[in-house]
């Protein structure tokens, strides 16, 4: 879960090659101090900006536009890129933002708010994530500061020894009965083009022993028969797979097991 993939980004006609981990979100990662001295210094990116838009540079058309809250691992699994492979994002800065007040711009730029709004939305994971399992969402609202700062700063890291604080951070989160659901994120692609894949976030039962990949899948609507390959983390998944066990070793930090089914295209 540690690994990396590389990123090749582009912003206003010039492009740098990068390393990622698999886990990070993409805003968050590109606002640490190691990818933002490399947007600046080398992309010319503005220091002061309002928004960052992110697009899958790809395949046909414009490409996709990115979450910036998307784990880099997702991208790279929409993109069918493996760790060695390169992937693009092309970045547009914008300026425009309706702030409040003077002090509202003046305690925060486009930096500061890119990644708090990564954190923002992966904590509203890992509640959303543990109400479905729980049935209560009480220990990951109410866990301290410094827990939920150690399981941040893992997942935007990446490194094996923070994932594992935050492993145990997490195992503390979700202590209690287990309901027989997994969460599960899914992402839809045909063939190639991820610039149309369609996005899906539901429970999925495992009540009924030995439910599969496949079985999630088809009560998300896949069409399992056109299914070409399913990733999750990088690593391809049967659709024979045990759903449960799947969950349990390719779960993403916010407790989601995010499967990325891409589809053969039909004409």
């Amino acid at each position: 879960r540690a690994a990396q993939v590389t990123i090749r980004l582009s912003h206003d006609g010039e492009s740098t090659l990068v390393r990622a981990p698999r886990c990070a979100p993409l805003g968050a990662f590109l606002a640490t101090a190691r990818a933002r001295s490399a947007l600046t210094k080398l992309l010319r990116v503005p220091e002061d900006f309002d928004a960052l838009e992110a697009r899958w540079d790809g395949g046909e058309g414009d490409g996709r536009a990115l979450a910036l809250g998307t784990a880099v691992g997702t991208c790279a699994d929409g993109a069918r890129r493996r760790s060695d492979d390169v992937y693009g994002v092309a970045l547009r800065a914008v300026n425009g933002r309706e702030r409040l007040d003077a002090s509202d711009a003046a305690a925060d730029d486009g930096w500061g708010r890119m990644e708090r709004e990564c954190r923002h939305a992966f904590f509203n994971g890992l509640k959303e994530a543990t109400y479905a399992t729980r049935a209560s969402a009480a220990r990951a609202m109410t866990m301290s500061s410094e827990d939920a700062d150690a399981m941040w700063d893992a997942v935007v890291r990446g490194d094996a020894d923070t994932l594992r604080r935050a492993e145990k951070v997490g195992d503390a989160v979700r202590e209690g009965r287990k309901r027989a659901v997994v969460p599960v994120r899914v992402y839809e692609t045909r063939g190639d083009d991820f610039a149309n894949a369609t996005f899906a976030s539901a429970p999925a039962s495992v009540e009924r022993r030995g439910t599969t990949v496949g079985d999630a899948l088809r009560a998300f609507g896949v069409d399992v028969d056109a299914v070409e390959i399913v990733l999750a983390q990088g690593v391809e998944v049967g659709l024979d797979f045990d759903l449960e066990q799947t969950y349990e070793a390719l779960r993403h930090a916010d407790a989601f097991l995010y499967l990325v089914a891409h589809v053969a295209s039909t004409l």
